[in-house]
């Protein structure tokens, strides 16, 4: 059976812990079941007995209603119970993304959809000056020639948009 956890004054606590009677709570299972999953090994525990919250609710995710059924008897757990785990299992990917959002982690794709647009934007339009800027220096020039400026000021306008150092063009 699996020891009450005792606040000691040396044993600094997870913050995503909690006690086995709360996190029945939380996910509106008897506690009792929690402490009969907890002592199979269903549930992550910490060194004190405290319940690993994320961990715990993802092995709770991933197991049936018969597996969360109240123990002693085959019932399986209400509707209600369910909804409410879901409801917490949500909340707490909702904060997860929030934070990993917040610390730089991800970013919304409306965001990424904007710059994509805004660096195609630029691309062309770079691109787009090029005949503009090469028209008087092509006039009358062979093919080899025309070829090769064309080369050179397409890799040249490329680098700049990159913001690399322009190497030396073949």
């Amino acid at each position: 059976m699996t020891e009450p956890a005792i606040d000691k004054p040396n044993v600094i606590r997870d913050p995503l812990t909690l006690t086995q009677a709360d996190y029945a709570r939380r996910v509106g299972l008897p506690r009792q079941r929690i402490h009969t999953l907890a002592r199979e090994g269903r549930l992550a525990l910490d060194g004190a007995g405290r319940v690993l919250v994320q961990r715990s609710d993802t092995m709770l995710a991933a197991m049936t209603q018969t597996d969360l059924g109240s123990g002693g008897n085959a019932d399986v757990i209400d509707e209600i119970a369910a909804a409410r785990l879901r409801v917490e299992l949500a909340k707490a990917n909702k904060l997860e993304l929030e934070v990993a959002e917040k610390s730089g982690q991800v970013v919304s794709k409306a965001a990424v959809d904007r710059a994509a647009r805004e660096a195609a934007t630029v691309v062309r339009q770079r691109l787009e000056q090029l005949p503009e800027r090469l028209a008087g220096e092509l006039v009358g020039a062979d093919a080899g020639a025309i070829r090769s400026k064309l080369a050179a000021a397409v890799h040249h306008a490329l680098v700049e948009l990159t913001g690399g150092e322009a190497e030396a063009a073949e």
